[in-house]
């Protein structure tokens, strides 16, 4: 719940004694980015990049690919990836969007992903597999 801002009122006075009420203007504020609506420079960006020829044939998912780190992981899109690797001596499996760096031309990892312990992999595994095949067979 976002914070609830009041507006002060000036009285403004004609010299009489009746006095009118003129709202301040608002604070100003970042606009805030919906994700329903793209603009054209973005669809434009988009197109451009759906466009490139580098990964244009490559299949995700199909190949284990290794990090300058050692750290094994699947490409699952062109942005988000499954690494397998290790944090205080546990295993994890991550699954993150990754972005290009723009100093440095690096991928590094984003915010947007979560990391799952074997239990929780497994856990995910076997709970979703039946869920999978439900809804499946109710399409057909």
């Amino acid at each position: 719940m976002g914070i609830v801002r009041k507006r002060k009122l000036a009285v403004v006075s004609d010299g009489e004694d009746s006095a009118a009420e003129a709202p301040s203007p608002p604070p100003q504020q970042k606009a805030k980015r919906s994700g329903t609506k793209a603009t054209a420079e973005e669809a434009s960006k988009v197109n451009k990049k759906e466009n490139k020829t580098n990964d244009e044939d490559e299949e995700y998912g199909t190949e284990v690919r290794e990090t300058k780190e050692g750290e094994k992981y699947v490409m699952l899109g062109p942005k988000r990836r499954v690494t397998v690797r290790e944090f205080k001596g546990k295993p994890l499996v991550d699954i993150r969007e990754f972005y290009v760096d723009k100093g440095t031309g690096e991928e590094k990892p984003g915010n947007k992903g979560i990391a799952l312990s074997i239990e929780q992999w497994e856990l995910l595994k076997s709970s979703v597999a039946p869920l999978i095949d439900d809804l499946l067979s109710k399409k057909s």
